[in-house]
């Protein structure tokens, strides 16, 4: 589910991120590609993948990843946090 347009099931899910203090990695770290589910047949494309953080001190890095080896309609995210 895309958090970034209205729908009633994001809206539960954006107001439990709000309610208990959790930060969405990919609004910390704005990256170019926001898409994580690509199908180039179907000509799709959505974000459907999310990191969610507590800390954003502890966070310090976020990608998606759009790699040649990767044979998924999902893109892979990182995140880098310290421990």
């Amino acid at each position: 589910m895309c958090l970034d347009s209205p729908s009633p099931d994001g809206d539960i899910v954006k107001n439990f991120l709000l309610h208990n203090n959790l930060l969405r990695c990919d609004v910390l770290f704005p990256v170019a590609t926001k898409y994580t589910y690509v199908n180039e047949a179907l000509n799709r494309t959505s974000t459907i993948d999310y990191f969610i953080t507590s800390n954003s001190d502890s966070t310090v890095a976020f990608n998606i990843l759009d790699i040649d080896v990767n044979l998924s309609d999902h893109l892979p995210i990182m995140a880098v946090c310290l421990c």
